[in-house]
């Protein structure tokens, strides 16, 4: 006796839906891990990539979209499509103390970002971008910097969610230790204020050097001027039709 019949329709939309449900499950699996310890170091933080055309997405959306997500190295070129970007990432704590890291993003000039990730069912949400005061962020940087606490062998999934209006830029997400999220970016920022200081150096040289020529030239051609004006025209057939007129 047959008791189920495998080529009828009933079985191809329930291999469907087990097979989508299966992929999907894998995914989220898959979302890159990175595992610290207690002697970890600055480095780039690996993720998927996920960009908001409607830059409207909330964090329960983009979760979903991350599953399906491009891996990125550690950093991300932003392209000129008009988008929010998103990024998923799994750190793991495989010691046997409380890790305090810190998620740095080498783009300062990112006009919002914030972190996202589930805690006793609940997202909980940082802001960080350059739309938010000095003095209100979490972190005294000028950089996009937020600080996390990973208990004993915690592994826990962050969504990043960032916005910026320039674009064909570098966006590198690093992670290091809290205690020195206070100093990052610092080479970074030098090397702008030195590159800020030599213009200014060198228009105010260039601004000197004008004035000192503009001077002397007018020195020069002044007597020259002077003389031609007074001297006295020949008198000719030419110049008498002219001052004739």
């Amino acid at each position: 006796m047959v008791f189920f019949n495998t080529n009828t329709n009933v079985w191809r939309p329930l291999s469907i839906i087990f097979f989508m449900f299966m992929s999907c499950f894998s995914n989220a699996s898959n979302i890159p891990n990175l595992d610290l310890n207690t002697d970890y170091k600055l480095r780039s933080v690996p993720s998927f990539h996920w960009a908001d055309t409607s830059q409207t997405a909330t964090p329960t959306e983009a979760k979903t979209k991350l599953l399906g997500g491009e891996p990125t190295n550690g950093y991300f070129m932003v392209p000129m499509t008009q988008a929010s970007h998103w990024f998923a990432f799994t750190l793991t704590n495989t010691s046997d103390s409380v890790l305090k890291p810190s998620i740095h993003m080498k783009h300062p000039r990112a006009n919002k970002v914030n972190l996202h990730y589930r805690e006793q069912g609940q997202w909980v949400s940082q802001f960080n971008g350059t739309d938010i005061a000095l003095k209100q962020r979490q972190v005294d940087n000028i950089g996009p910097a937020f600080n996390l606490t990973l208990d004993a062998h915690e592994s826990q999934t962050f969504y990043l969610e960032m916005h910026t209006k320039l674009k064909l830029m570098r966006f590198d997400i690093q992670i290091g230790e809290a205690k020195n999220s206070d100093s990052f970016g610092d080479i970074h920022f030098t090397i702008i204020n030195i590159f800020i200081g030599a213009g200014v150096l060198i228009t105010l040289i260039n601004s000197l050097l004008y004035w000192s020529f503009k001077k002397q030239f007018t020195s020069i051609t002044a007597p020259i001027w002077q003389a031609l004006l007074r001297r006295p025209l020949p008198l000719t057939p030419s110049t008498c039709f002219l001052i004739g007129n």
